[in-house]
């Protein structure tokens, strides 16, 4: 024993002298286990009988089975048989084989061999080979030279032009054995034949026991850097039967008999049945790319075997407790883990439980601390912290005992101090051999008002206590946010609103002037006095933080209730500093070997990172171990690949066309599948696509392997898709797909000439309409305006002509002498009040509706106003009493007609006598207007001295109510003006 440590466990002895509590502690037996190789095994069990596997360079695994080929991209299975690839006559598939190049040869029991490359399968020619031969087993020698094992005809080979038999090796022979010079074994009915350098010889005999005969197998594809086969590493496989093998290059070598058997690096492994092996019988063994071992079994399917990058170390391999609630590791690298039934101890490879007993009289050990001296400190629940030493635990009581306050932290300083916290509040240290408390005061007071426990503390207790730097603690609270103590005793609350409400589960102080802080608020940085915060919205996979761990990789691991995820420092700092605004993690699930996804949210030290680089984590149903990340293997990158498009109802498939194709025209939309070929975290694997000539900028489709686009214009466009590997990066391969889509006819640029040509026209015929309608418009105004000019001429022209007749009669009166006739003076009077209802007339007749009623009496009525404005003749109006309706617009136009026929009589006829007649029939109305003037001879207005508007009024308003105006006239002899117009056609009639 050292001498530091012994002086420590004296000191200690002598503190704990009045103490009585000595616990002696009975460790279990020592335990192997194995933190280096793991798998997570599922079985396919619908492939059925699988006899060969491989992997092309695409990426694409293929198994050969009894009902077809099938292929394997890590999520889903594709089949090729005779339903749906013409060249497959047989579906009994018997063995795979790569060419070295891309292609592969595909062979069937009975319907011949296959050779696919480029995405088509192309028939061998089989000319001289036994058409009753069952193909057992097919291979390329080291000359490239084709060799066929048959269960009836022995041992053919093609050597690129003609089939030869082998007849000296026999009939019956059995599958190929590949030795590791690459030289071929064949048994033939009992005998083993080698093919090397293209020559067939005949092995020596050998034993023909079980034994014998594995033991010739293996010592034949052993490669030399393996023990040989006289290795007691072979001792479980020598009486049994060897099914098959695999040598994948990497120093190990894999045997089927009855179970999997890796050897590699001295040490031996099996996978049988218990281990999720789906059979016994393993029929092929192949390791892929990326490290994963594929067992084809008879007639039970297929068993994957993932490797995955966390151990699990659990009550299944011997874990002593369902839960671990913390880790300490000793500078020997021994590593402590406390659970609910006690310790459990790890060195190396091997490990073994201090299960809880009569004498290790405690449920549950939380805490963990080693001391300077290697010792081991805990907290007990419900007795306070124990010190283990050779054994034996002693137990020193918590502060108020008789309230059974439980501890909820431990850590040593740097000045090697012993400090816990109470769930009732402040803190307690270990001086003069007892444990004290300490008060917080910028916390609070020490004590609650309800029972207090470790997991529900109260509000302003310490939950979390980490050493700085500086000789200092932090101290964590569930509520109260994070805290720096000095070592003086001074307690501060660091910055930050979110943080000073957020539950407080592990701090990492990185150097003096960075901090990160795993919260349920997500986690914190604290750089320089401000806090910064990352949660979901910054990418990480969850805004509760529970543990936050360097790998000194430069990498944070953070666990959460989502998993583990890792997180480069890098993409913290990068959003920091403006040039992202996520981070991207690599999440780890139980996929990935995680006893479980969920991580309990606890106050302990639940992850450490050990001597060795491994990162330990505890997690609900165990502890997950993740290798030192530099020695994990990065997984290659994934290479995106299209297997299927749909365009616009045209569905393409591998091989694609070489030259550019045109899609004719049609309706329908574009889908693109794709996917990229991923064994060990396919579901990690995400796709970013982009459609040239349409999308702006890529597409983020996560895991999704399908993209879809509706409407597409016409036009020159290439897919391209990319696939991504978390913690590999982006590939730079992408999978590309040119194709034009052909416009139908209206969306060629010949339609649109054509159709801007119709606009033109449609443009110049919509401007002569327009012209047309303003000169119809027009024309309406003029024709208005030649109504209001006839209104006028008809009432205030022939009442002003009146009056001027009168006027000039009274000076003719008085310039002869008489005396003023007043008489006639009243009359002039009478005119004047009717020219002013002459105007108001006029002002109604523009306001008047279309379409108003009015009756034949209401004429009459306007007729017999007429003789007041004359009295030099004599006018007589003569008509029927009547009440029949009569449209207000023929009405008007009929009295003006009359007055205009009245003025030309009296102005211009110089008649005595005229008469006004109306005469009504069924269905027609006649207006007669009988003069015994001089007449005159009718004319143009051209030929008069002045324009005539009162004839050319008359007709106009004739024609506006569809009447029929007839005038006679004779010299000396009067006029006579007739307007007949139809009732019945004439209801509502207007103006045109």
């Amino acid at each position: 024993m050292r001498p530091c440590r012994l002086g420590a466990i004296t000191l200690f002895a002598i503190a704990l002298a009045g103490i009585p509590t000595s616990l002696r502690a009975q460790p279990q037996d020592w335990r192997s286990f194995d933190l280096d190789l793991h798998y997570r095994v599922s079985v396919h069990r619908t492939l059925g009988f699988v006899s060969a596997i491989t992997q092309t360079p695409d990426g694409y695994i293929w198994f050969a089975t009894g009902f077809g080929l099938a292929r394997y991209d890590g999520v889903q299975l594709a089949f090729f048989d005779s339903s749906n690839t013409s060249e497959f006559t047989d579906d009994h598939i018997t063995d795979l084989v790569l060419d070295g190049t891309a292609g592969m040869w595909v062979a069937t029991q009975s319907g011949g061999i296959l050779y696919f490359a480029g995405g088509k399968f192309v028939s061998l020619p089989m000319q001289g080979f036994p058409p009753d031969a069952q193909i057992a087993s097919l291979r390329q020698d080291d000359n490239g030279a084709l060799w066929v094992s048959t269960g009836r005809h022995g041992l053919h080979h093609f050597d690129g032009q003609t089939w030869t038999h082998a007849t000296e090796a026999g009939n019956e022979a059995g599958r190929a054995v590949v030795g590791y010079d690459r030289s071929l074994l064949y048994e033939v009915d009992g005998v083993w034949w080698r093919v090397k350098g293209g020559r067939l010889t005949r092995e020596p005999p050998i034993l023909t026991t079980q034994s014998g005969r594995t033991k010739f197998i293996v010592s034949q594809v052993l490669p030399p850097s393996l023990p040989p086969v006289s290795s007691s590493l072979y001792d479980e496989i020598r009486g049994q039967q060897l099914q098959s093998s695999a040598v994948p290059g990497d120093g190990s070598v894999w045997l089927g008999s009855g179970f999997l058997k890796r050897i590699a690096r001295g040490r031996s492994r099996s996978f049988g049945i218990n281990e999720g092996v789906a059979n016994a019988n393993i029929l092929s063994i192949f390791q892929d790319r990326e490290s994963n071992i594929w067992a084809g079994h008879y007639g039970t399917g297929l068993t994957q075997m993932t490797r995955v990058p966390f151990a699990t170390f659990s009550g299944q391999e011997g874990f002593g407790g369902g839960a671990a609630f913390s880790f300490a590791q000793t500078s020997d690298s021994t590593i402590w883990i406390s659970q609910s039934t006690g310790l459990t101890e790890v060195r190396g490879d091997k490990f073994r439980n201090w299960p809880s007993s009569g004498r290790f009289a405690t449920w549950s050990v939380r805490s963990l601390a080693v001391a300077h001296d290697d010792s081991l400190w805990m907290i007990l629940l419900d007795k306070g912290i124990g010190h283990m030493v050779n054994g034996e635990i002693a137990v020193l009581d918590a502060p108020r005992k008789s309230q059974n306050p439980e501890l909820t932290a431990l850590m040593f300083s740097k000045s090697h101090q012993l400090w816990s916290a109470s769930a009732l509040g402040g803190l307690v240290t270990l001086r003069d051999g007892t444990l004290q408390e300490v008060a917080v005061p910028e916390l609070g007071l020490i004590g609650c008002l309800g029972p207090v426990t470790s997991d529900f503390p109260c509000p302003h207790s310490v939950n979390v206590l980490v050493p700085a730097q500086d000789g200092g603690m932090w101290m964590g609270t569930a509520g109260r946010g994070l805290w720096k103590r000095t070592a003086a005793g001074t307690s501060t609350q660091m910055p930050g609103d979110a943080l000073a409400l957020a539950f407080i589960f592990d701090v990492l102080e990185q150097d003096a002037g960075t901090v990160w802080v795993a919260t349920d608020h997500g986690l914190f940085l604290i750089r320089d006095g401000i806090a910064h915060t990352f949660t979901r919205k910054e990418g990480l996979i969850s805004d509760g933080t529970f543990c936050v761990l360097d790998d000194g990789q430069g990498r944070l691991w953070l666990c959460s209730e989502r998993g583990v995820a890792s997180v480069g420092k890098s993409d913290f700092e990068a959003v920091l500093g403006g040039k992202a605004t996520r981070v991207d993690p690599v999440s780890f699930r139980a996929l990935d070997g995680l006893p479980s996804d969920e991580f309990i949210r606890r106050f302990e030290k639940t992850a450490l990172r050990a001597r060795d680089g491994r990162l330990w984590f505890s997690a609900v149903g165990g502890v997950a171990v993740f290798q030192a990340p530099g020695s994990v293997p990065v997984p290659p990158l994934a290479v995106a690949l299209i297997e299927r498009m749909v365009l616009k109802r045209n569905v393409f498939t591998p091989p694609f066309p070489n030259q550019l194709v045109a899609i004719g025209p049609g309706q329908g939309d574009l889908e693109f599948n794709y996917t990229a070929p991923a064994f060990t975290a396919p579901h990690r694997l995400s796709f970013r696509y982009k459609l040239e000539g349409f999308d702006g900028a890529w597409v983020n489709a996560g895991g999704r392997r399908s993209a879809f686009y509706t409407n597409i214009p016409p036009g020159q466009y290439t897919f391209k898709v990319v696939a991504e590997t978390p913690g590999a990066g982006t590939s730079t391969a992408f999978a590309t797909f040119p194709f034009v889509l052909r416009p139908l006819f209206y969306q060629t640029i010949w339609f649109y000439f054509a159709l801007g040509a119709a606009a033109l026209l449609a443009g110049f015929a919509a401007q002569r309409l327009r012209i047309r309608a303003v000169r119809a418009k027009f024309q309406t105004v003029l024709d208005e305006r030649n109504r209001i000019s006839a209104d006028l001429h008809d009432t205030l022209a022939q009442v002003f002509s009146a009056i001027g007749f009168q006027i000039d009669s009274v000076i003719g009166l008085v310039s002869q002498g008489q005396p003023l006739p007043k008489e006639r003076l009243k009359r002039v009077r009478q005119m004047v009040a009717h020219a002013r209802l002459a105007a108001r007339s006029v002002i109604w007749n523009l306001r008047q509706t279309e379409g108003a009623e009015s009756s034949i009496q209401s004429l009459i009525t306007k007729l017999e106003a007429i003789p007041s404005l004359y009295d030099s003749v004599r006018i007589v109006v003569n008509g029927t009493d009547t009440r029949r309706a009569l449209p207000v617009v023929v009405e008007n136009e009929l009295f003006h007609i009359a007055q205009e026929a009245v003025s030309n009589a009296v102005e211009h006829g110089k008649a005595g006598l005229i008469s006004l007649e109306l005469e009504i029939a069924d269905d027609r109305l006649e207006l007669l207007i009988h003069d015994n003037g001089v007449g005159f001879e009718p004319r143009g207005p051209e030929q008069a001295g002045e324009p005539r508007f009162g004839l050319r009024g008359m007709r106009e308003r004739a024609s506006r109510i569809g009447a029929e105006m007839t005038m006679h006239t004779e010299p000396e002899v009067g006029t006579e003006v007739s307007v007949k117009v139809r009732l019945g056609a004439n209801k509502g009639a207007g103006s045109p």
